[in-house]
């Protein structure tokens, strides 16, 4: 098969469209609905290739960590690192039998709010958890937005 340019248009139709929420509602919020639901939905219907989201802000969970704290604890910025990266990765499992039948057993991330990437355990001392909440503050943000080299002067 040799790839070909479409005969109707060499970029395809184009279809643009405006989120709108209900008063209260952000443009982070808007945005985020956007990348995680509408997106997602639309590249479910067939025939449709890619969808590129214009405007908004970019939800992000930025972590700030204290140093004096993290000495404190005796812990390092890779320790939280991977703790944050562990606890929300999925991770597939063996099968565990129960007789004739059989059940899938396998590791799902859990980090769904805020609070959950605070409360994720670093490491224990002594029987004590130390969390992410002792060693650092963990607040909403948004991604920077990209300029144009051609807009900056």
């Amino acid at each position: 098969m040799v790839p070909q340019i479409s005969p109707e248009s060499p970029i395809g139709e184009i279809m643009r469209y405006r989120v709108v929420g209900p008063p209260g509602y952000s443009v982070t919020d808007l945005k985020t609905i956007q990348d995680w639901i509408l997106e997602r939905r639309f590249k479910a219907v067939p025939g449709v290739i890619d969808v590129n989201g214009w405007g908004g802000k970019t939800k992000t969970f930025e972590v700030s960590i204290d140093q004096d704290r993290l000495v404190h604890y005796g812990l390092t910025v890779p320790q939280v690192l991977a703790a944050l990266n562990n606890a929300n990765i999925n991770v597939g499992g063996q099968t565990v039998n129960f007789g004739p039948q059989a059940a899938v057993v396998r590791g799902v991330g859990l980090i769904h709010s805020i609070d959950d990437i605070r409360d994720t355990l670093i490491s224990a001392n002594n029987g004590s958890p130390e969390l992410v909440r002792d060693v650092a503050t963990v607040a909403v943000g948004n991604q920077p937005r990209w300029a144009s080299p051609a807009r900056k002067r």
